[in-house]
């Protein structure tokens, strides 16, 4: 069951019941949303009860991500933009049809002259052109860097691959598979390696315990830290 609640201080909040959860929980995504999950027996008051005990932590959840989507807007997409190796050129034509060619350099956007570019449609043909844009340079940088970066630093692993995945920048299986986000080619190149190092520490040390930083501290000239901390200014979130 899935409904909204309108809070006096947080305004509408989703709460979502569901059969097997255990416990409440609280979490506030990228929209700011306030979402309050709860097993399907316990009352709407409990809940509301839960949202009081934790007021202060949303409100400060809020400002966070608010100020986040401020040092990363929004994405407008436009004529002249680029990712890593690729330049956006807009291509009005007479035509009614909308099409999205990627040459080793550009993409050219074709669509018809005098259409807005901000219409639903539009948007969703332009970010599909862009997402395939990344994941040909992600496929034909990433696997090869990756090779090199194991190769020099003495560590191992099984498979790489390269997803549209916005949840992590790259994660490492029990059977040592890696995998990177795509949006990875649109970080600076020292941020590039530290993640890709950060996922093959993990082939030797499973978990963020203190052995695994003091590894990837290692391999990483003692600045292991101070690149986690650079890594929350980007986000895999572009648009």
């Amino acid at each position: 069951m899935e409904k909204t609640i309108e809070h006096p201080q947080l305004g509408t909040i989703t709460l979502r019941k569901r059969r097997g959860l255990k416990r409440i929980s609280i979490r506030v995504d990228i929209k700011e949303r306030v979402i309050l999950s709860m097993p399907y027996s316990v009352a709407t008051s409990a809940g509301l009860n839960f949202i009081s005990a934790k007021l202060e932590w949303i409100q400060k959840s809020i400002i966070t991500i608010r100020s986040k989507k401020n040092e990363h807007p929004t994405l407008t997409i436009g004529d002249g933009y680029k990712t890593r190796s690729h330049t956006l050129i807009l291509v009005p034509e007479t035509r009614k049809n909308i099409r999205a060619v990627i040459t080793t350099e550009a993409i050219l956007f074709h669509y018809p002259e005098g259409a807005s570019l901000e219409t639903e449609a539009m948007q969703h043909s332009l970010k599909s052109a862009i997402v395939k844009t990344l994941t040909l340079e992600a496929k034909a940088l990433i696997p090869s860097k990756v090779s090199a970066t194991a190769l020099q630093h003495g560590l191992r692993y099984n498979n790489v691959s390269v997803k549209n995945i916005h949840s992590r920048w790259g994660s490492c299986s029990s059977k040592n598979n890696l995998n990177f986000s795509i949006y990875l080619v649109l970080l600076p190149e020292s941020l590039i390696q530290y993640v890709i190092l950060h996922e093959l520490c993990h082939t030797v040390q499973k978990n963020h315990g203190s052995e695994f930083w003091k590894l990837l501290d290692i391999h990483c000239g003692g600045n292991a830290k101070l690149l986690a901390k650079e890594m929350k200014k980007y986000t895999t979130r572009i648009f």
